[in-house]
């Protein structure tokens, strides 16, 4: 089950962040909710990774943190016809001829998104898409 390892990866990414927030003045008291996109091809099951996730983040600033998963879009070109197009679901054909032959990159990752946390005055998010770092999740 390779969900553990990339549940201590995306919580130490989650708590980096957290204290380079509290090294520029914004302490952190709790992460509220932390937002993720998973690739198509990533082979993770969401429900347990989250279900992992919630065990690694005990006793941590993240416990009790919502975990959004969201699915990551595929851009994919039918080497047959070659109509480019968007891949919302794993098992797919052209829809400008219907060919199987069809090309992608990437759809392995899980991305840190943006976070939700409790500071000592309000509740902040702190997006993180200048800062994405994909935790790769082929073996």
């Amino acid at each position: 089950m390779h969900e553990a390892s990339l549940c201590q990866g995306l919580l130490d990414l989650v708590l980096e962040t957290v204290d380079g927030a509290a090294s520029q003045g914004k302490p952190v008291r709790r992460v509220t909710e932390i937002v993720c996109e998973l690739g198509l091809f990533s082979c993770i099951e969401p429900v347990t990774l989250a279900s992992c996730f919630e065990l690694f983040a005990e006793n941590t600033l993240a416990s009790g943190a919502k975990l959004t998963i969201r699915k990551a879009p595929l851009d994919c070109r039918c080497q047959a016809c070659g109509h480019t197009f968007t891949a919302h679901e794993r098992f797919f054909s052209c829809p400008n001829c219907g060919g199987d032959n069809i090309h992608f990159d990437g759809g392995h990752g899980l991305m840190l998104l943006s976070l939700s946390v409790d500071t000592e005055d309000t509740e902040d998010t702190c997006d993180t898409h200048e800062a994405v770092e994909t935790v790769d999740t082929e073996e």
